[in-house]
Protein backbone atom coordinates (compact mmCIF):
# COMPACT_ATOMS: atom_id res chain seq x y z
CA UNK A 1 0.00 0.00 0.00
CA UNK A 2 1.70 3.01 -0.62
CA UNK A 3 1.57 6.43 1.50
CA UNK A 4 2.17 9.76 0.87
CA UNK A 5 4.56 11.66 3.37
CA UNK A 6 4.72 15.71 3.33
CA UNK A 7 7.22 17.46 5.19
CA UNK A 8 6.02 20.92 5.65
CA UNK A 9 9.57 22.92 6.36
CA UNK A 10 10.40 25.96 7.45
CA UNK A 11 12.34 27.10 4.58
CA UNK A 12 10.91 24.49 2.11
CA UNK A 13 8.45 21.83 2.19
CA UNK A 14 8.57 18.17 0.25
CA UNK A 15 5.96 15.61 -0.82
CA UNK A 16 7.52 11.95 -1.11
CA UNK A 17 5.72 8.87 -2.50
CA UNK A 18 6.45 5.64 0.14
CA UNK A 19 5.38 2.12 -1.93
CA UNK A 20 7.45 -1.03 -1.98
CA UNK A 21 9.83 0.05 0.83
CA UNK A 22 11.61 2.85 -1.11
CA UNK A 23 10.34 6.78 -0.66
CA UNK A 24 10.27 9.03 -4.17
CA UNK A 25 10.53 12.41 -3.66
CA UNK A 26 7.52 13.57 -6.26
CA UNK A 27 8.18 17.63 -8.16
CA UNK A 28 6.19 20.05 -7.83
CA UNK A 29 3.81 21.78 -10.40
CA UNK A 30 7.25 23.66 -11.50
CA UNK A 31 9.37 20.31 -11.93
CA UNK A 32 11.45 20.88 -8.42
CA UNK A 33 11.56 18.51 -5.70
CA UNK A 34 11.13 21.28 -3.12
CA UNK A 35 8.97 23.94 -2.86
CA UNK A 36 9.71 27.30 -0.70
CA UNK A 37 7.56 27.13 2.13
CA UNK A 38 5.86 30.51 1.46
CA UNK A 39 2.66 32.02 0.56
CA UNK A 40 1.57 35.60 -0.50
CA UNK A 41 -1.42 37.41 -1.38
CA UNK A 42 -1.17 39.24 -4.73
CA UNK A 43 -3.10 42.33 -4.95
CA UNK A 44 -5.70 41.21 -6.83
CA UNK A 45 -6.50 38.93 -3.34
CA UNK A 46 -5.41 35.63 -5.50
CA UNK A 47 -2.68 33.32 -3.33
CA UNK A 48 0.84 32.63 -5.14
CA UNK A 49 2.77 29.82 -3.35
CA UNK A 50 6.38 28.34 -3.32
CA UNK A 51 8.80 29.73 -6.00
CA UNK A 52 6.39 32.68 -7.38
CA UNK A 53 5.73 33.82 -3.68
CA UNK A 54 9.16 34.07 -2.83
CA UNK A 55 10.32 36.26 -6.15
CA UNK A 56 7.17 38.51 -5.51
CA UNK A 57 7.27 38.12 -2.05
CA UNK A 58 6.22 41.44 -0.06
CA UNK A 59 6.24 41.23 3.68
CA UNK A 60 2.75 43.08 4.29
CA UNK A 61 1.40 40.19 2.25
CA UNK A 62 2.93 36.98 2.91
CA UNK A 63 3.12 34.20 5.75
CA UNK A 64 7.23 32.45 5.34
CA UNK A 65 8.67 30.73 8.84
CA UNK A 66 5.89 30.55 10.89
CA UNK A 67 7.45 27.78 12.41
CA UNK A 68 10.21 29.99 13.76
CA UNK A 69 7.57 32.23 15.22
CA UNK A 70 4.38 30.88 16.14
CA UNK A 71 3.81 29.70 19.75
CA UNK A 72 3.52 26.48 21.30
CA UNK A 73 0.19 25.66 23.25
CA UNK A 74 -0.76 22.69 25.62
CA UNK A 75 -3.13 20.28 24.49
CA UNK A 76 -5.78 22.09 27.64
CA UNK A 77 -4.80 25.31 27.89
CA UNK A 78 -5.09 26.92 31.54
CA UNK A 79 -8.09 29.17 32.25
CA UNK A 80 -5.98 31.90 32.17
CA UNK A 81 -4.52 31.30 28.92
CA UNK A 82 -6.62 32.30 26.10
CA UNK A 83 -6.76 29.94 23.63
CA UNK A 84 -5.35 29.72 20.04
CA UNK A 85 -7.53 30.83 17.48
CA UNK A 86 -9.83 27.88 15.91
CA UNK A 87 -8.52 25.91 18.68
CA UNK A 88 -12.16 24.17 20.25
CA UNK A 89 -10.48 22.69 23.60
Amino acid sequence: MPFIGIDFGTSNSVVANFQFGQAEVLPNHEGHRYTPSIVTMRRDGSLAFGQEAKETFDESRSIRSTRRTRRAWPATPPSSAPAPPGCRC
